[in-house]
């Protein structure tokens, strides 16, 4: 169970630096100041790049899930052959 979990952890960060990458290399790097989302400008420093390239909550819920999914996969057939009943939600 814990290796659903790194191994999703693991593709997240190399998402994570792909899109940093990107951000970096992109036209918009050589601005100073980019467009903060609420009508004002923020400088495009490490903290900014980290922000845009994180996960919205929505796709930290669809991750959460998938991850559980993939646990209960792998737990149920373990803990029937240890003799209990579990009742399984679709």
């Amino acid at each position: 169970m814990v290796k659903v979990r790194a191994e999703f952890i693991l593709e997240e960060n190399a998402q994570r630096r792909e899109c940093e990458l990107a951000i970096r290399q992109s036209p918009e790097a050589k601005a100073t100041y980019v467009d903060d989302g609420f009508g004002g400008l923020k400088s495009l420093d490490d903290d900014a790049i980290a922000e845009m390239c994180e996960p919205s909550l929505g796709d930290r819920r669809r991750r959460e899930a998938e991850i559980t999914r993939q646990q209960n996969i792998a737990m149920v057939p373990c803990m029937q052959r240890m003799g209990y009943d579990l009742i399984i939600s679709p």
